[in-house]
């Protein structure tokens, strides 16, 4: 799935300059603005220092003429500290929050994607790069190269004019001297980025190394197992296969600058003894020779800068591309018509679901409904196909094959406002480290402030408990910065009750309470569907106990629909169904429960 569109340097400059230029304006004008005075002041050092050193040479000048210069010189210079003030104040301070135009689009467009995009290697390591790109700032390093060769081929035009009056080919020779350098920095700069692609893998495997690392909860394991020097020698050995391979790189390409700088070089010492040479045959004044040394040392610096500011510009826009590539990948939910409402049924048409790079369907002609306001329970062995069903059904994965309708109309036609009619609590919900109140929230923002809600919704899951014992919403929750800890069962009360603040008009239970105690699950759960009341809602779990509270079971196995009914008709067929709720049933205590 890598883009095979091939973006030229000049579009990729257009489309960071208009990135640029639409979130900041003014900084980008002034800028520009400012180097352009940077230049001309530059220019005219080179011709004020000419002109000083020629009065002082000249005892027929007047001392008031060479303060006059020094004077000029000095106000040159303040010019320059003055310009890099402001200009350093525009582009690293005023701008940062103007920048934060490729995060936002960045992760807009992340949560477009489909899901299985996410279970694709090639899909994440282009991810990798497009965050890179932001991180390293890599569009605005672009804007910077542009803006910074503008003034400098000013500058370098002007110096080139100043050491034209004194002798010409004192400019040709400046040029040429710079040439190999450029040259070699090109080719540098190009073998670098690509060095850089190909240590994607490494980088992603060696950050998610660390991070397993660091993780609070992976080191309480790593503690108990022993197995962190283990992943502490594997991290090291990826980090120092990357340094290696760096640092053979940095010297091939020190050795290859080192002869660009030598030229280089030994051009300045050729200029030299053209320039004595010119001051001993009378062509050249005393302050003509220095002017001299001195626009060809400008000049020298200035080609060198422009020459290689254009290579980096190059390689800052392979970048760059990174990040613009990403956008060029296929997102879901583009269709325009709005989602309203669930009326009758959800259900599924030969549908067929195979995860990238699979040789094997991972749902495969699955065919059923769920009608509105059922209580229906998706059941089956881990790897069964239950998550990825509901994955299907929530619109989240886009069907090799078949459809899932609502009220008979194929859900691809659907935009964003599709996700609306669901209310959903993941197997891995998110445990957040801020205020109790923002948790539950979550499931609805633009409540955030209504208590009224919030009391009903904790009401209804129990989490009104917490928030006594806790004193309010407004307690922060997580030791991560000092707050109050929960336990599991709490934090999946939390969970749950997020999705009932939301309110959707289907609920999900993707297996949040698959790490409670069987007893307690069933409590949870028992308890979820009576919040659930009128709306429909579609529990997924391993286990099977709270089959007795729904009205339909979906039981799955391999991909495939094995059994459809009530928990009666299931266990009158004897099948699998029964099979696994004979197992299971030894979790639990006598009662009503096992005799259902």
């Amino acid at each position: 799935m890598e883009s095979s569109k091939k973006r030229t340097m000049i579009k990729t400059i257009g489309l960071c300059t208009k990135d640029v230029f639409r979130t900041m304006p003014g900084i980008t004008i002034c800028t520009l603005i400012l180097r352009l005075i940077t230049a001309a002041t530059a220019v005219a050092l080179v011709k004020l220092f000419a002109v000083l050193t020629d009065s002082a040479a000249n005892v027929n000048d007047r001392v008031e003429d060479m303060f006059h210069y020094a004077f000029l010189i000095i106000a040159c210079y303040l010019i320059n500290v003055l310009c890099d003030k402001i200009s350093y104040h525009l582009n690293n301070i005023d701008s940062v929050p103007k920048f934060e135009i490729y995060h936002h689009r960045l992760s807009d467009f992340t949560v477009s994607l489909s899901l299985e995009a996410a279970e694709d290697p090639v899909i994440s390591s282009k991810f990798w790069r497009a965050k890179d790109a932001v991180y390293q700032d890599r569009m605005g390093s672009v804007w910077s190269s542009v803006y910074g060769i503008i003034p400098k081929l000013f500058q370098l035009i002007g110096t080139a004019l100043v050491l034209f009056d004194y002798y010409p080919g004192l400019v040709l020779l400046a040029l040429l001297s710079i040439l190999p350098s450029f040259l070699i920095r090109m080719i540098i700069g190009g073998k670098q980025y690509q060095l850089s692609r190909n240590q994607t893998e490494k980088n992603r495997l060696s950050s998610y190394l660390w991070g397993v690392l660091t993780n609070r909860n992976s080191i309480k394991e790593m503690r108990c197992m022993g197995f962190s020097e283990y992943l502490t020698k594997r991290y090291f050995d990826v980090s120092k296969e990357v340094f290696e391979e760096n640092k053979r790189f940095d010297m091939k390409s020190s050795f290859r600058i080192f002869i660009g700088d030598f030229i280089k070089v030994s051009f300045y010492g050729i200029s030299i003894c053209i320039c004595i040479w010119l001051l001993n045959n009378d062509v050249v004044s005393l302050g003509a020779f220095v002017a001299c040394l001195s626009a060809f040392t400008a000049m020298q610096t200035t080609s060198e800068s422009l020459l290689t500011t254009f290579s980096a510009l190059k390689q800052q826009c392979n970048y760059a591309n990174d990040y613009y590539d990403f956008f060029d990948l296929a997102t879901e939910k583009s269709s325009k018509e709005e989602c309203l409402s669930f009326e009758n049924t959800l259900k599924t048409d030969e549908l067929v679901f195979r995860y990238p790079n699979s040789d094997s369907n991972a749902i495969d002609s699955v065919d059923f409904s769920i009608h509105k306001g059922e209580k229906i329970a998706i059941v089956g062995e881990n790897g069964s196909g239950k998550t990825t069903l509901v994955k299907l059904l929530l619109g989240l994965f886009t069907p090799t094959s078949g459809t899932v309708e609502m009220d008979d109309k194929n859900i691809m036609q659907y935009n964003q406002s599709y996700y609306k009619r669901f209310s959903m609590v993941a197997q891995r919900f998110g445990k957040y480290s801020i205020s109790l109140r923002d948790n539950i929230a979550f499931g609805d923002l633009y409540k955030r402030n209504d208590n009224q809600k919030l009391n009903s919704a904790c009401k209804d899951t129990g989490v009104n408990e917490i928030v006594e014992e806790m004193g309010g919403y407004d307690v922060d929750l997580g030791v991560e910065f000092g707050g109050r800890e929960l336990s599991g069962g709490q934090w999946q009360k939390v969970a749950i009750t997020r999705g009932v603040f939301r309110g959707g008009e289907i609920f999900f239970l993707d297996e949040p309470t698959s790490a409670l105690d069987p007893i307690i699950e069933y409590d949870v759960l028992s308890d979820f569907i009576k919040t659930a009341k009128d709306n429909t809602a579609v529990i997924i779990s391993h286990r099977i106990g709270i089959c007795t509270k729904v009205d339909k079971i979906v039981l799955m196995s391999h991909g495939k629909i094995a059994e459809v009914g009530n928990h009666k008709e299931l266990l009158k067929k004897n099948g699998l169904y029964a099979s696994m709720w004979h197992e299971q049933a030894k979790w639990y205590q006598e009662g009503e429960y096992c005799n259902a």
